[in-house]
């Protein structure tokens, strides 16, 4: 089922790794966010495509898609490109949700452009997009003591970090509320 284009503001993208393995993870955090976001705003995310799963509503006088990409994180771009066409949209109307090694569990920090920063979804988007200027919300999940950095992320939260990282994931629902509202500039002003 095609949603209406007329009158969307913003598509706010989750990364994730799709399957039930997954879920829980510290990677899969731009997930939780737009199912937490759904299930505050009653958005039925109904819509299916092949790489996408997406459904539209209203954040107050916002009407927004939210959209989660049915690829492994590593292949987001081909979900944002192909978002971005169906809908006739530019990349400035779009904010991505994902986790953050270089963000201490619980910090999140909103971003108007740049790099991928080593994250290999924000690379994905770049590239498949040929641009880095679309908004990002980072939701830290910290960096290992030691080990592997893609089991790390690939795993869940140590028990201590979990109550931070909620919090972080609640405060993201207000924080986007405002950014909404108010842009990018006057949110980084705020939550940064």
């Amino acid at each position: 089922m095609i949603i209406s284009k007329h009158n969307i503001n913003k598509i706010i993208l989750g990364l994730g790794n799709p399957g039930l393995n997954y879920v829980g993870s510290r990677h899969n955090l731009g997930f939780e966010l737009i199912d937490l976001i759904a299930d505050k705003y009653s958005v039925d995310l109904n819509s299916k495509d092949k790489i996408m799963v997406y459904g539209s509503g209203n954040i107050k006088s916002n009407k927004i898609l939210l959209v989660k990409p049915k690829t492994y994180v590593n292949n987001s771009g081909f979900a944002v490109k192909r978002i971005l066409e169906l809908y006739s949209l530019k990349m400035t109307e779009l904010i991505v949700v994902y986790d953050d090694m270089d963000l201490t569990p619980g910090k999140i920090r909103f971003r108007s452009q740049g790099s991928a920063g080593g994250h290999n979804g924000i690379k994905s988007i770049i590239d498949s997009c040929n641009s880095a200027i679309f908004d990002r919300l980072r939701l830290g999940i910290g960096r290992p003591d030691y080990g592997n950095e893609v089991d790390y992320v690939l795993g869940k939260p140590e028990l201590e970090d979990v109550s931070e990282i909620n919090s972080a994931l609640e405060n993201s629902i207000s924080a986007l509320e405002f950014y909404l509202d108010n842009g990018i500039l006057a949110t980084m002003d705020k939550y940064n």
